[in-house]
């Protein structure tokens, strides 16, 4: 994976959260393509939403702090 998500800023952080709100959450974030996909990952106990960052085709993770996750953890 390219870019490390520990090394987004705040700005990008807090735009993802944003739009996680404005959409209705991790539903309104997905792609119609996607929607057959569950919208959440359990791992370890934790439940962790997929989210995408505007402009980036790749798929996060955020955990219910609002902290980022590449898909591999």
């Amino acid at each position: 994976m390219g870019e490390n998500v520990n090394s987004l800023g705040t700005h990008e952080k807090k735009q993802i959260l944003i739009e996680y709100r404005e959409k209705g959450g991790i539903d309104g974030l997905l792609d119609e393509e996607d929607a057959g996909e569950p919208s959440f990952v359990m791992h370890e106990g934790k439940r962790f939403d997929r989210v995408q960052i505007e402009d980036d085709n790749r798929e996060y993770l955020m955990d219910e702090g609002g902290n980022l996750y590449d898909t591999k953890f």
